[in-house]
């Protein structure tokens, strides 16, 4: 892998792209916008061995990669691979969708540009959904967009009675599904029916924002919460929590007015777990 510490990497995948029966593993690492897909075969060896690249990687641009997908979406023989990009910096560069086929080479009329202006693109891990989500029998396309956008794709796949799916699974129970839920107004005990069975940080609400928006979390149990801003520079803007919260769903406020229009992250960090998001303040 990467003898680099400071790339980021996103979650492995294991999916079987030449059909032999057993699975390759994928996994994806960005740093600085040097984005790499990495896929190995189930013995660790590489899947694909590109001349000049480290073993294993397949397939490599300049940018930042989310976390990779596999499903069959053109109805040929093999499977696709599908990737999510942006940038590190918002304003560096548009959203794009890439899909390879199962060699790792670009489908041809892929990547192709979401409706995301620039300045609204970044990092983001977001996964694809593949699945039959109009019920015709044939595969959609769907993903979140830094836009704050649900976007789908038609695809002339069938969904083969639900195996060729592809959901990032989210939760204890497998469904595919985040569960939302309706947040208080501050910071306080709260006794819902249901408690977080996982740590999460909402995206702030309203964004892009002026001057104010709120920022939800949930911790399964009790524990020690710090949820910080910052701004694109990664330097410190102000601390929003700092101290002992109860198992739940908890929400803060943040008010923009003292500080200039741009691109905010805002971390939470409670035990060994760390989440961060990016927020647009525009005056």
């Amino acid at each position: 892998m990467p003898a680099v510490s400071t790339w980021i990497g996103s979650y492995p995948i294991a999916a079987d792209l030449d059909l032999d029966g057993i699975p390759e593993i994928l996994c994806t690492f960005f740093e600085y916008d040097i984005a790499s897909l990495y896929i190995f075969k189930a013995d660790g060896t590489p899947y694909i061995s590109r001349e000049g690249r480290r073993d294993g990687e397949a397939y490599s641009a300049p940018l930042a990669f989310g976390t990779p997908g596999v499903a069959n979406l053109l109805g040929d023989d093999f499977p696709e691979i599908i990737i999510r990009s942006g940038f590190i910096f918002p304003g560096t560069g548009p959203e794009q969708i890439h899909i390879l086929d199962y060699h790792a080479n670009p489908v041809p009329g892929w990547p192709i540009n979401t409706p995301a202006r620039p300045y609204q693109v970044f990092s983001s891990r977001f996964v694809p959904l593949v699945d039959d989500i109009d019920n015709d029998g044939l595969v959609e396309l769907v993903m979140y967009s830094d836009a704050a956008e649900l976007l789908a794709w038609n695809f002339e796949a069938s969904v083969d009675e639900g195996r060729n799916t592809f959901r990032f699974l989210s939760d204890n129970y497998n469904s595919g599904i985040t569960k939302t839920y309706q947040f208080p107004t501050e910071i306080k005990e709260d006794n819902y029916d249901i408690l977080p069975n996982t740590v999460t940080l909402k995206q702030n609400y309203p964004n892009p924002f002026n001057p104010d928006t709120k920022i939800s979390f949930s911790i399964p149990a009790k524990r020690e919460v710090k949820l910080i801003v910052y701004n694109i520079l990664g330097q410190e803007v102000t601390t929003l929590a700092d101290g002992e919260f109860t198992a739940g769903y908890h929400e803060v406020e943040f008010d923009g007015s003292g500080y200039a229009s741009g691109v905010y992250l805002y971390r939470l960090r409670t035990g060994e777990t760390s989440i961060t998001r990016k927020m647009q303040f525009v005056k």
